[in-house]
């Protein structure tokens, strides 16, 4: 879809927002269900388990639900370029989530505290703002919203040692197995 450079007339560009946010809301809708079915089994997902841990709100876990898409699906970066009409802009930034998550200005305006140095998701390194290789503009909105890798390794449960730590430390598997730990059950948790 070429929204940025004149290729649909604003009416055209909100029906394909609202094309997106439809089948968002589905495909939240299936995920609930699985959350769910987990949840009868004991399970949880590791996103779930982060969202809790820093009290996020629904925004918040969507934001880091779309900047881990790249992630997840191998054409995302492919499909930004193309929404971006640039193949430089294959990257999710901030004025895109907002354009997203957001249907009216006012709300998007309000919106950017959930990008300011004092969030939730900034100040606990969930999210980190940087510049992008190939900006589309200066300031805030311009900048990319990138995952660390360690919570990328957690998310998509890659075991694995964050990078920072890798010339200090390894990951090993134990010697011992939790089954001969001598604790009882309830106070493994």
């Amino acid at each position: 879809i070429h929204l940025r450079n004149g290729g649909l007339s604003p009416e055209e560009a909100d029906q394909a927002f609202d094309s997106v946010r439809a089948s968002t809301v589905e495909s939240d809708m299936e995920l609930g269900g699985f959350r769910n079915e987990a949840q009868r089994h004991g399970w949880s997902f590791p996103l779930d388990d982060l969202a809790r841990t820093y009290e996020l709100d629904a925004l918040e876990r969507q934001v880091l639900e779309l900047a881990l898409m790249p992630h997840l699906v191998l054409t995302f970066r492919r499909r930004l370029a193309r929404f971006n009409n640039n193949i430089l802009l294959d990257f999710v930034d901030v004025d895109l989530a907002l354009m997203l998550l957001f249907t009216s200005r006012t709300e998007r305006l309000q919106a950017r505290r959930y990008f300011a140095s004092d969030s939730k998701l900034v100040m606990h390194k969930l999210v980190a703002l940087e510049r992008a290789k190939e900006p589309k503009g200066d300031g805030a909105l311009a900048q990319e919203i990138k995952i660390p890798e360690r919570f990328a390794d957690f998310v998509l449960c890659r075991r694995s040692i964050d990078a920072s730590l890798r010339t200090f430390a390894e990951l090993k598997d134990p010697a011992t197995s939790l089954a001969d730990v001598s604790l009882e059950p309830d106070d493994l948790r």
